[in-house]
C-alpha cells in the first residue's frame, strides 16, 4: 500500500550553515527542538487532521524542502542548514534518513519567511 505525500508548512526559515557551524552542542540541540515543536504545531493546526506518524525504518522517502527567505543563501550553505530540518523529521519518525532536495525562493512582498516541506513515500 502506497502512502500519501505529507505537506507541512512551518513559519520558520532554515538557518544557514554559518549559523549552525558556530553553535555549541546545547544550542544546536535547542534549535533542533524548536524545529521539532514547529513541525508538531503545524500538524496540529492542519485542517485535514494529520497525525504524528510511526514510520518503519525500512520505508524509503524523498523529501523536498522549499525555503521562502528574505535573503538568499549559497547552495552549500542552504544544504548544510537543512540538516537541522531533516534531523527533526527523522526524530519525529516522519522519515528514516535518506534522500532530500532543497530549493529556495525570495519572499514576495510583505510575506513572512517560511519553510514548505513535502515528504513523498516511495
Amino acid at each position: 500500500m502506497k502512502r500519501k505525500p505529507v505537506n507541512i508548512t512551518i513559519p520558520v526559515e532554515i538557518p544557514s550553515l554559518q549559523r549552525l557551524r558556530g553553535l555549541h552542542e546545547t544550542k544546536r540541540r535547542r534549535l533542533l527542538w524548536e524545529f521539532m515543536w514547529e513541525i508538531r504545531g503545524a500538524i496540529l493546526r492542519d485542517p485535514r487532521g494529520l497525525r504524528m506518524p510511526t514510520v518503519a525504518k525500512t520505508i524509503k522517502s524523498k523529501v523536498h524542502i522549499l525555503s521562502h527567505r528574505r535573503r538568499l543563501l549559497s547552495k552549500a550553505s542552504l544544504e548544510g542548514g537543512a540538516e537541522i530540518a531533516i534531523e527533526a523529521l527523522a526524530k519525529l519518525n516522519f522519515i528514516s534518513l535518506g534522500e532530500y532536495s532543497i530549493k529556495e525562493r525570495p519572499v514576495e512582498g510583505e510575506g513572512k519567511p517560511r519553510t514548505d516541506i513535502q515528504i513523498n513515500y516511495l
